[in-house]
Parts: C-alpha cells; structure tokens; sequence
C-alpha cells in the first residue's frame, strides 16, 4: 500500500503554486513601500505647513483619497482663512502609525 504522504498531492501543489507568487509579490510591495516612506522622510523641510496639493504629490495619492483620509481621521487640517493645510510630521505619523 503506497503512503498518501509519498504521492504528489495536486491540491497542495495548486495552493503552492498560488500562494508562493502571491508571498513574493507581498515582499515586493513591502520593500516599495518602505523606500516610498524612507523617501518621504528624507524630505525637507518637515516642520513646515504644506497645501493638501503638496500632501497629494508627495505621497502620489488623489485629493478624494487625502479627503477620506482625513474624515477618518487618520489626518488633521489646519484652516488659516479660508484654506487648509497639513503639518508635514503629522502626516508622516499617521503614515507610521496607521499603516496608511
């Protein structure tokens, strides 16, 4: 009697052949983001107040995305007048902190 163990099991080869790519893609998406992050804390100045335009260009996301953002709360406006803007090392934390 031949041990099951022994015999090429599709099902297993099948969710190896899925998963492994998937696992590797994973990594690579990982490792860009964390040069993007490295790259945004290298830029300077980071104290400063930057427009939710700047916001959008240095982190390459839409302004319907930097709005969603913030009414999840995970960033903070500043309003002086009638415009808003964004303290640089709040949204490099939030970044950190939430995983955004």
């Amino acid at each position: 009697m031949t041990d099951v163990k022994e015999k090429n099991n599709p099902l297993k080869e099948l969710v190896s052949s899925i998963i492994e790519p998937s696992l590797k893609r994973i990594d690579k998406l990982e490792a860009t983001l964390l040069d993007k992050l490295e790259g945004i804390n290298n830029q300077s100045p980071k104290d400063d107040l930057i427009t939710p335009d700047e916001v959008c260009k240095r982190l390459q996301i839409s302004r319907t995305t930097l709005w969603n953002y913030e009414n999840k709360g995970y960033l903070v406006s500043k309003g002086i007048g009638a415009r808003r803007y964004y303290n640089w090392n709040e949204v490099v934390e939030a970044l950190q902190t939430k995983n955004l």
